[in-house]
């Protein structure tokens, strides 16, 4: 249940607020409904909501001195500021403060539960990750481990604590010839037995990525470690090779270690080694990784499954599985078989559409060896995923679909954002999207991702002492200077000026702490 505070001096607003939450919203409970900012300021310290509904004109403490108040000691607290006061100067505080929802009155109701709902799945979402990195911190190293390999964002301090202390890591492929499902995970269970506080994941090409601790960066240990992994597995009933990418020094170079090993992969599949372990260094520099699907190919497929389009998906996967085949043998073909399955069900869940229905890829591997089968269960994948976005776009309401959005943008601030590729996301015409964004939410698109760009800037730089430049590049900024001139127009101070205010606001609270408890 997430506890909601209100706090506003108009007791007809409050009671109103209050019962529509109540019958509309049932997943979120009235903790308390303040009438000013000092009596919101007690019940927060009394009673712990995860989200203050506030106006911003109040006896005593306004909204935002309420904020400020709150905001050293619950840094996890959320807010959504209820005004009247359509002015710039209170918007530009707002984000000021980290504050991420704004809204006027007279309040839609729609759009005040669109956005308390959309709040409390956020929270919801920050719980589950919490309980599943306590309570499964295996799972959650694993899930870390993926995002690593495909080289996407990762909160590596988050990954770093399910993960055994080390000075350096070490990134191996271990592959085990024609191994069905069952037998990779048993080949899981020793690698996790042979070395201590390892992570194995599954790739997109079959082979387990194990994620080791060594105790240094030397090439000797590093091969000390791909042996003793290739003389546990050598008891396999078919052929298992061990390859090894360079060791990192950090979380940071895994990718690159991974792309290494898959370097010495490709070395391997074309005949010019056949070793049990082999390493980096043994590989000329020369060597290409295996073969990629051409992007245009992926993306084609990929936009006919998001656009609900059954026929077009269908005819894209058998031309990218056809060309594949011309150019490679069986095994490579098997690899950007998998590559594409994957990307179709993980777009297919970024549409939103449910995939349970839909086949499993490793399933497919396992009982499928011939290339033409490949082709039709891929034609098959591709339809079913295009046919589940189609009926789930189809039950979507304008409403939904911005909440989506912004809910896509929030998530994705260091990416492009503009509204071409927003909209061709979204599969709409780019003018359309910006009329309905702005229609639904009273606010232009553009004006909103920079409002959420700013809000993240200031929860980086009130958090951790990152270098501004490190800031800007975090939400989407490549240039330190603009994201500068950006941030002093909209909150008033530089975003240097900005860190130091909020470090006193900290040190004073904390002396005001110390000083009660004395």
């Amino acid at each position: 249940m997430i506890r909601l505070l209100i706090a506003d001096d108009e007791d007809l607003v409050r009671r109103g607020l209050a019962t529509l939450i109540a019958r509309e919203a049932p997943d979120l409970e009235v903790i308390g409904a303040a009438a000013d900012g000092l009596e919101a300021l007690a019940l927060a310290h009394e009673r712990c909501p995860d989200i203050i509904l506030t106006d911003i004109r109040m006896p005593g403490l306004d909204g935002l001195q309420l904020i400020q108040q709150l905001r050293p000691r619950y840094p996890r607290l959320r807010y959504l500021i209820l005004s009247g006061y359509d002015e710039f100067e209170y918007a530009r505080q707002a984000i000021s403060l980290g504050v991420a929802e704004y809204l006027l009155k007279p309040i839609d109701p729609d759009d005040l539960l669109t956005t308390l709902r959309r709040m409390a799945g956020e929270i919801n979402a920050e719980r589950r990750q919490e309980r599943l990195i306590q309570s499964t911190p295996r799972l959650a190293a694993e899930l870390g481990l993926r995002r690593l390999l495909e080289d996407l964002p990762v909160d590596r301090e988050a990954l770093a604590a399910c993960l055994p202390e080390s000075a350096a890591w070490m990134l191996f492929l271990v592959r085990e010839e024609q191994a069905r499902p069952a037998e990779l995970d048993a080949l899981a269970i020793l690698c996790r037995a042979t070395l201590e506080g390892a992570t194995v994941v599954e790739d997109a090409y079959g082979y387990l990525c194990v994620l080791a601790p060594t105790l240094g960066l030397a090439t000797e240990s590093a091969a000390a470690l791909a042996h003793r992994l290739s003389a546990a597995l050598a008891g396999a009933e078919r052929r298992t090779t061990v390859l090894a990418g360079r060791p990192c020094p950090d979380l940071s170079t895994v990718h690159q270690s991974y792309e290494e090993a898959a370097r010495v992969a490709e070395y391997t599949r074309q005949g010019a080694d056949r070793q049990p372990v082999l390493i980096w260094d043994q590989v000329p520099a020369a060597t290409e990784r295996w073969p990629i699907l051409p992007a245009a190919a992926r993306d084609a497929l990929l936009d006919a499954v998001a656009l609900g389009d059954p026929d077009g998906a269908a005819l894209h996967a058998g031309g990218a599985l056809r060309s594949a085949l011309e150019q490679q043998a069986l095994g490579p073909l098997r690899a950007v078989w998998l590559e594409l399955a994957i990307l179709i069900i993980h777009r297919v869940q970024e549409e939103g559409a449910p995939t349970e229905t839909l086949l499993d890829p490793r399933n497919v591997l396992a009982d499928t060896r011939a290339a033409p089968r490949l082709e039709e269960r891929l034609v098959a994948l591709a339809r079913d995923a295009a046919t589940a976005c189609r009926q789930a776009r189809e039950q979507q309401t304008p409403r939904n679909e911005m909440a989506d959005l912004r809910e896509y943008i929030n998530s994705h601030l260091n990416e492009d954002l503009t509204i071409t590729t927003l909209a061709r996301r979204m599969h709409r015409n780019g003018k359309y999207l910006g009329e309905l964004f702005k229609q639904v939410t009273g606010e232009p698109l553009g004006a909103y991702v920079i409002r959420m760009r700013m809000r993240g800037a200031c929860e980086l730089l009130a958090g951790a002492d990152q270098r501004v430049q490190l800031v800007a590049e975090q939400i989407g900024y490549a240039d330190p200077k603009h994201f500068a001139s950006m941030f002093r127009s909209l909150v008033g101070v530089s975003p240097a000026e900005y860190r130091e205010q909020r470090a006193r606001e900290v040190a004073q609270t904390r002396e005001r702490t110390s000083s009660c408890s004395a």
